[in-house]
This record gives structure tokens, sequence and C-alpha cells, in this order.
């Protein structure tokens, strides 16, 4: 079973339903706007400092965050065709 974001994107309910690409995990700890290079494809993010704010676009605007994910947590993201550029924030 897969969930549906707004902009499209199929992604599982739960980390334990999905079945990451070997080596796409990222910890995340960035107290700034960071980005993170990516390709199409599934990612395990992990929160290493607060929790993350992450989206396509620079999360200075609240309108550009998709996903939160909580502190020592890992979330499930599922990078469409086309985008190149994750851009993060630990809050």
């Amino acid at each position: 079973m897969k969930c549906s974001l707004t902009t499209g994107a199929a992604v599982s309910p739960t980390p334990n339903d999905s079945q990451p690409v070997d080596a796409t995990g990222q910890t995340l700890s960035s107290l700034t706007n960071a980005t993170l290079t990516v390709a199409p494809g599934v990612y395990a993010l992990t929160s290493d400092v607060g929790y993350v704010v992450a989206g396509w676009l620079t999360t200075a605007a609240a309108a550009n965050i998709l996903f939160v994910c909580p502190e020592g947590k890992t979330i499930i993201i599922d990078v469409p065709i086309g985008v190149t550029t994750l851009h993060y924030k630990c809050v």
C-alpha cells in the first residue's frame, strides 16, 4: 500500500513497509537551511538534532515544507524524477 502526497509522490505509510535503495539513508543535523543532493528514489531521513523540516525548495517559506521528522526518528520519502536537491533545516 502506498500513500500519495499532494505533490503526487507515492510513499509508504510507515518505514517498515518501504524498501529504501542501498546507501540512501541520510542523518540530518544542520541548524540552518541546508541542501542535500538527491536522485529519484526512496530515501530514509533521520533527524539528529531537533526535528527536521524539509522540502524541494528553500525551507524559509512555510509553503515549501513537505516533510517533518521528529528528533531521533526516521521517515521515508520518495524523491520524484527531476528533483536533484532536498532543502532541510533542523529546528
